[in-house]
């Protein structure tokens, strides 16, 4: 199975000072089955709320905070945070918005951070969401295509949280920036090298590995990502067991992450384990299909990985007939409507191809065309184009 990319986290989720609950955030977290502990803050409740995507209550406690104080640096944080998890893999005017939203919101973190910090160069509040902030907008200059720039923002931020951890060591969640750091220093392919050393940027899988193991397990909010980026330290290591664990421990957590899910079948099919990756995928769409939760625009699009997926391993599994079927079901399926048909038909033209099966192949991939976003439609064609001559 070729690996499915998840999009990106370079900055981190932080916790500001340490804030009571209010009686009604406490009330509406416990309806959805959570129990916030007294020494949980406001932001970690939200941060929380983003990550399972409990998307009502994560608007209704920043549309409040923001009337309280817009000028807020955690508040600020938090609302390009929302923008933030709307971005998908694909590329559409809504993520060019949510990505103006993110602009926008994370200069404001910075403008605001940066006055506190020459102010107060150890105020650690300022140093944790400045740094996050310098780390997403790298995020949007990488989607503009400046990978020079974006590097240079993106190690503002780091210097910044690397400087948190000397002042203050136990600030656990601070640890995920320069855990992320080593890791994609330690990754880069080799042509890149010459890039990160103008960058004045160093760091290996060693300490990538020993700095998100502990956001991984001591952080407060920080959770799933360090766990997300330290399962890929053992993937890159080929342990696949650890890396399965702690995949399997995320989205115990974090039930409708469907990036993540498309993520944690790597090592699965890497030790052919076809049967639980099947699963997994049948129960994510499962919650898609049925259960009325709201996912995010990102999510609802990795969705279409998910059931490729699932088809996928049940041909591995030498159930092509079910793949083929399962294709069909989607397709009736309104709960996939928005997703496109275009990829499904895409899909299933491919299967129909590998079988031999070219007049249905040529059928779905004519199908998809009607449909196909532009940066798809030169795929979809050559495949149609190299499909064999037909009897």
């Amino acid at each position: 199975m070729e690996k499915l990319a998840f999009c990106s986290h370079v900055a981190v989720l932080f916790i500001a000072a340490i804030s009571s609950l209010s009686w009604g955030s406490r009330q509406a977290y416990a309806a959805q089955g959570q129990s916030p502990t007294a020494g949980d803050s406001l932001e970690v409740v939200l941060a929380e709320a983003l990550n399972r995507s409990d998307l009502d209550i994560a608007d209704r406690i920043l549309q409040t905070q923001l009337k309280l104080d817009s000028n807020a640096i955690q508040w600020q944080f938090f609302r390009g945070m929302r923008s933030f998890i709307e971005i998908s893999n694909d590329k559409s005017r809504q993520n060019e918005e949510n990505l103006n939203r993110l602009r926008v919101a994370m200069e404001r973190v910075v403008e605001i951070g940066e006055i506190r910090l020459e102010k107060n160069p150890s105020d650690s509040v300022a140093l944790f969401y400045t740094g996050g902030a310098y780390g997403y907008l790298g995020i949007a200059q990488l989607q503009s295509g400046s990978m020079f720039k974006a590097g240079s923002t993106a190690k503002k931020g780091f210097k910044l949280h690397e400087k948190l951890i000397e002042l203050c060591p136990a600030y656990y969640d601070a640890y995920l920036g320069p855990g992320m750091k080593n890791l994609m220093v330690s990754a880069i392919p080799w042509f890149l090298k010459p890039l990160l050393f103008l960058l004045g940027l160093t760091g290996n899988e060693e300490t990538a590995k020993e700095y998100l193991t502990i956001a991984y397990e001591k952080g407060r909010s920080v959770h799933l990502e360090a766990g997300n980026y330290l399962a890929q330290v053992y993937e890159r290591r080929k342990e696949w067991g650890k890396s399965s664990a702690i995949y399997a421990e995320l989205l115990g957590r974090y039930l409708y992450r469907a990036g993540l899910c498309a993520q944690s079948l790597q090592p699965l099919y890497a030790e052919n384990k076809y049967e639980e990756a099947a699963e997994r995928c049948k129960r994510m769409m499962e919650r898609f299909e049925r259960d009325g939760h709201v996912f995010t625009r990102a999510d609802s699009v990795w969705m279409r990985y998910v059931v490729r997926s699932r088809c996928s391993a049940l041909k591995h599994l030498g159930k092509g007939g079910e793949a083929v079927e399962l294709y069909h079901q989607v397709l009736r399926n309104k709960s996939y409507e928005r997703l496109g048909k275009w990829f499904f038909h895409w899909m299933l033209g491919r299967l129909h191809q590998d079988d031999r099966r070219y007049l249905e192949a040529k059928e779905c991939y004519q199908k998809a065309l009607l449909d196909v976003p532009e940066d798809f439609r030169k795929d979809i064609q050559k495949a149609l184009d190299n499909l064999p001559s037909m009897p």
